[in-house]
Formats: C-alpha cells, structure tokens, sequence
C-alpha cells in the first residue's frame, strides 16, 4: 500500500533538487523564486534549518521548506567554515536563526568568511572594510 504523505514527502524534496540544480533553466522555477526571494532564495534552502525553526518564518509555501528541512539539518558539521551562516538552526540570534539580506548580497553567507587569516574572527572595521557592509558594531 502507498503511503500518501510520504510519497508526498518524496516528490516535493525531488522537486526541491531540481530547484537547487543551477542546470536546471525550467521556467516554474521562477515562480518559486518569487516566494523565497525576500528570505534570500537559494540560501534558505541551503542552510542547516531544522522543522522545528522553519514555523517562525512568513513564506507562501512553507511546506516544502519543512519537508526540506526534515531531511537536511546536521547537529555536529565537521567544517565550521563551510557552515551556512544564514537559516542555520546552530547559529542563532534571539534564540532564532537569522538572515541578513545586506551582508548576503556583500557574499558574506559562509562562517569562513567572517574570519581573517589567522582564522579569528573579523575585527568590526576590518569587516566594514572588506564587504563594505554599512552596519553597527552591536549588529556585527
């Protein structure tokens, strides 16, 4: 017998695949796209957002999200620098996973690139001076 809700579950994730497949050029991605583009787009999906945190969000189709989400979040990454910054549930602002459209579009969206080379985090200035990110020290 088929269980709906998982088939359900299993198409809406290969749909999401294809979504994220950059190959992929169909034109029904746009609309998706339309929905999830005040959240960042392709970065809600990539980050490591798990169920539980995707209800705390305003999008349209919320349920692909969660269905997602269910099946990527990682409890102990094992590189810190590739780790997405924004919709990640380990990194947390207000007990919320966070995005910043601003520093998004300045190409801070990885932990790596918040640090120097040394690998310490960022000073306030040396940030401003590297993404030209207008934003306060409290923020940062």
């Amino acid at each position: 017998m088929l269980d709906i809700r998982t088939f359900n579950h299993a198409l809406k994730s290969k749909w999401v695949k294809k979504y994220l497949d950059d190959n992929n050029q169909a034109k029904w991605k746009l609309f998706f796209d339309f929905f999830i583009k005040q959240h960042g787009g392709k970065l809600l999906l990539a980050g490591n957002l798990k169920q539980a945190d995707v209800a705390g969000l305003n999008i349209q189709d919320k349920e692909v999200i969660e269905i997602w989400s269910n099946l990527i979040p990682e409890e102990n990454p094992t590189r810190f620098g590739n780790a997405p910054i924004w919709y990640n549930s380990l990194i947390r602002i207000e007990n919320r996973p966070t995005f910043y459209s601003d520093w998004s579009c300045a190409g801070v969206n990885q932990a790596k690139e918040l640090l120097d080379q040394k690998f310490d985090f960022l000073k306030y200035k040396d940030f401003q001076t590297r993404y030209k990110v207008n934003t306060t020290l409290l923020r940062y």
